[in-house]
């Protein structure tokens, strides 16, 4: 059974960008980013789960973890962190 906890939530300067920390599972992880993005073509909205990255000597950003999430799981997330601002 997967346990979600927003932990922690911060505002940036960015009004389409959420810091935030959250506990999945018991595993605590710093520094996630919520970014709410249009796409200019269509007006669609989109809201996107970011983990925390590191750049690489080449240049490439890479996830310090990754856990999968499904739509639900996403959504469930997504409402923590706004029921929180």
């Amino acid at each position: 059974m997967k346990e979600f906890e927003v932990t922690k939530v911060r505002t940036t300067k960015n009004e389409n960008i959420v810091m935030f920390d959250i506990k999945i599972n018991g595993v605590s992880i710093y520094g996630c980013m919520l970014k709410h993005v249009i796409r200019e073509s269509d007006g669609k909205e989109f809201d996107f789960i970011m983990y925390p990255t590191y750049q690489g000597t080449n240049g490439k950003y890479y996830n310090h973890v990754y856990y999968d999430l499904s739509q639900s799981d996403r959504d469930l997330i997504i409402n923590q962190i706004k029921s929180l601002l």
